[in-house]
């Protein structure tokens, strides 16, 4: 016994050579020692040898097959060698000996979690804490798997019975803080972070949360100086840098913005993780960058998995994915091919997992045959449920946006999977098939740099719906404080869109004429600030008009209406924004580039045959800009022909269009079926 006491001290110390060798000189005397053996097990585990702690163990549990924490011991062995299938019989095994050993049912639960087999995880995490409410590791690995799941509801008990158990635990108010602002509770996610904070001050990451959040309600000026707090205390925090120069883009702060660009590109071709790709479409009118941007971000994902023997269906039947079937640009657009697809041919079924419910996505769901809100579901259920209907076809709406769910592709929830809408470029992922365009947002010269094969629709890619009302309320210029005579300039993207070069440009052009104005959306009071800072500067500030939100789309239609002329951004062009525009009567004035997203409106515009509105270059841009606004004589000529179309139901025929995105879906299904390769399509 007095060596037995000693290897145990040995133990504590970490003398794992020394206490190995008493074992060892122990059982040469005396084979069947089972302290000597238990101990030696240990030992081994200690030193990573599980070959020869399962042979230790098996002696030891020959002499006492009922010893629960001998047993336990071999199924972490087991486990930790990648034996999960033989772990989890033991630990069985454990339970039919005494069902309260709890740690038994959290083992299993561990290595079910590992295999991916969550539901059946959360289980045995649940039998575990029935028994052993407070047991605190269990409760940690539930918490984190529920949020894992985003069953956000449950994984916020979790968290918070976690810090009820432990005040000081930063990490559970972190957590706390992004399931709340997953469940919209954006100040209380404030307050957590914040915890997270006070306990540990440099906790980089619980900045960066914060940070998110300030600028997801609008408030870039915090989001900025919280974004600068995050990279204080860890400089290398992934993204950081790009998020702290978008912070400044949604502010229209350019101080230094040409140097943090050259910086950021620098990194971009060291694989690293320097930005998302989002943001990535407002910087740079780069096709090579935009990709390179992509890829970096796609390989935190594994590889696509396989659909074995899918079955051809009566009808095509179409997947359409997205958080944004409520208001919402997508919605809007998209509406209309909704409600005409040709039910004889296509069965559509919509896959719902934003958080809004309003009127639209009343709307939007009886457009489909079947309607799923899969908001609380894990990614791994919602493309377990997709490939349980059959789904041919799989519409992802959302690409690199907000609240995406791309994982939903990556587990291959239809044989055919198709970026389409909601991204304006390439995914630079293995697991989607198709990318829809058309050969004005895509040269045919730059393919190489999509991951997806392309299909080309005929005019432009872009949905419309052509049924969408405009209000009849009229707008005023007196209620805006612009003369009757002046002409009006306007642009209603997103001010992160907007960059030093373009406002430089409309600056020129309000200098050009006393008459000219320009009317921007309504933005952040820091923003507008800035803005107006600059353009006071040349004295033309006082002729730039920010107009409040309406919270009805069809009288923001009609508001369109005291405008003459949309000045467009570069080099992420107006989109939904355009169509707005041109549907309300008022022509837009882009700027082609090399990337999708630069060449949307062009698109739009070139469909239209308004292919004068489509310049190349800033100098070209400035000067129509300047043309059509002293020649009123000649924008009221396009806007007629705006008109004229509109009257003779030319304009974004929404029933053409879904006819042509129907061919493009039956020639790729059929070739599917035919196990063609996949190849860029022409429609």
């Amino acid at each position: 016994m007095e060596l037995i006491s000693k290897v145990k001290e040995l133990l504590k110390k970490e003398n794992f050579e020394e206490a190995k060798k008493i074992c060892e000189d122990l059982l040469s005397k005396s084979p069947n020692n089972f302290d000597a053996l238990y101990l030696l097990s240990i030992i081994n585990v200690k030193g990573l040898n599980f070959k020869d702690a399962i042979i230790s163990l098996n002696l030891a549990i020959k002499m006492k097959p009922q010893e629960i924490n001998l047993l336990n011991l071999k199924g972490i062995v087991l486990e930790k060698n990648n034996n999960r299938k033989e772990a989890i019989k033991v630990w069985e095994e454990i339970l039919n000996i005494n069902s309260n050993f709890f740690q038994a049912y959290y083992n299993i639960g561990n290595a079910l979690s590992i295999e991916e087999n969550y539901l059946e995880a959360l289980k045995y995490y649940d039998k575990a804490i029935k028994i052993n409410p407070d047991y605190f590791i269990a409760l940690n690995n539930r918490a984190s798997l529920n949020l894992k799941l985003r069953k956000y509801e449950n994984a916020l008990v979790d968290f918070t019975k976690l810090i009820s158990l432990k005040k000081n635990n930063h990490q559970a108010h972190f957590h706390k803080g992004v399931i709340l602002s997953e469940l919209g509770q954006k100040k209380a996610a404030v307050n957590s972070f914040a915890e997270a904070i006070k306990i540990k001050q440099d906790y980089a990451e619980a900045y960066y949360g914060m940070a998110i959040i300030f600028r997801e309600i609008g408030d870039h000026k915090r989001s900025l100086e919280t974004f600068k707090s995050a990279k204080i205390y860890k400089k290398n925090l992934n993204y950081i840098d790009a998020e702290i120069i978008g912070a400044k883009r949604h502010l229209c702060s350019w101080d230094d913005i040409d140097e943090d660009l050259n910086s950021l590109n620098k990194e971009i071709f060291n694989k690293k993780k320097i930005m998302k790709p989002f943001l990535s479409l407002s910087l740079f009118d780069s096709c090579e960058i935009l990709s390179q941007v992509a890829k970096d971000f796609s390989y935190n994902f594994s590889e696509r998995s396989k659909i074995l023997n899918h079955k051809k269906n009566y009808k095509i039947k179409l997947g359409y994915f997205s958080a944004n079937f409520s208001e919402h640009a997508v919605s809007r657009q998209l509406m209309g091919t909704l409600k005409f697809h040709d039910k004889k041919q296509f069965e559509t079924i919509g896959f719902y997992f934003g958080n809004k419910k309003d009127d639209i996505l009343k709307k939007v769901e009886n457009y489909f045959d079947n309607f799923f809100n899969v908001t609380n579901l894990s990614d791994k259920e919602i493309a377990k449920i997709s490939q349980d209907n059959n789904i041919d076809i799989a519409i992802d709406l959302m690409g690199y946006t907000a609240q995406n769910r791309h994982k939903i592709f990556q587990y291959s929830c239809a044989p055919i999977q198709i970026n389409y809408l909601g991204y304006a470029g390439t995914l630079g992922s293995n697991y989607m098939d198709y990318i829809i365009g058309d050969k004005t947002v895509i040269n045919k010269n730059l393919e190489k740099f999509y991951s997806e094969k392309i299909i080309y629709l005929p005019k432009t890619f872009m949905p419309n719906n052509d049924q969408q009302i405009i209000s009849d309320k009229n707008f005023s210029r007196k209620e805006f404080n612009i003369p009757e005579d002046a002409f009006v300039f306007c642009c209603f993207n997103q001010a992160y869109k907007i960059n030093k070069e373009m406002f430089n440009i409309w600056i020129k052009i309000l200098k050009s004429s006393d008459k000219n104005y320009l009317i921007l959306k309504s933005i952040n009071l820091d923003t507008a600030k800035n803005l107006h800072n600059i353009a006071k500067q040349s004295g033309v500030n006082e002729r730039i008009i920010f107009l409040n939100r309406i919270d009805s789309y069809e009288e923001h239609l009609s508001r369109h209406k005291i405008a003459d002329l949309f000045l467009d951004t570069f080099p992420y062009s107006s989109h939904s924004t355009c169509m707005a525009s041109i549907w309300s009567g008022v022509p837009v004035l882009t700027l082609s580039g090399q990337t999708f997203a630069s060449n949307v409106a062009s698109s739009i515009l070139k469909s239209i045959n308004l292919d004068e509105l489509v310049v190349k270059n800033l100098i070209d841009y400035e000067k129509k800009a300047v043309e059509l606004s002293s020649n009123k004589e000649k924008n009221t000529e396009i806007k007629n022909k705006i008109k004229n179309l509109k009257e003779n139901k030319k304009l974004f025929n929404t029933k053409e269009y879904t006819t042509n995105l129907e061919s493009a879906f039956k020639k790729i299904y059929n070739n599917y079926f035919l196990d063609k390769k996949i190849e860029t399509i022409e429609i």
